[in-house]
């Protein structure tokens, strides 16, 4: 049974994030925002792989 990850308000949270982020490119602040909202949201989903992952595991013994 796989786990979800990320809520809907997570989802829509990334989501907005990334859009206000690649609008205010031109301002210079997008880019920083838009690395560290990435980086946030691949860790994330990192964390939630490896812990899929362990739940696995432990499942299998």
């Amino acid at each position: 049974m796989a786990r979800r990850c990320f809520t809907t308000a997570q989802k829509v949270a990334y989501a907005v994030g990334f859009v206000i982020s690649i609008a205010t490119i031109p301002l210079i602040i997008g880019l920083p925002m838009l690395y560290y909202l990435a980086r946030a949201y691949f860790r994330k989903k990192d964390q939630c792989r490896l812990m899929e992952e362990q739940a696995r595991l432990i499942a299998s013994r």
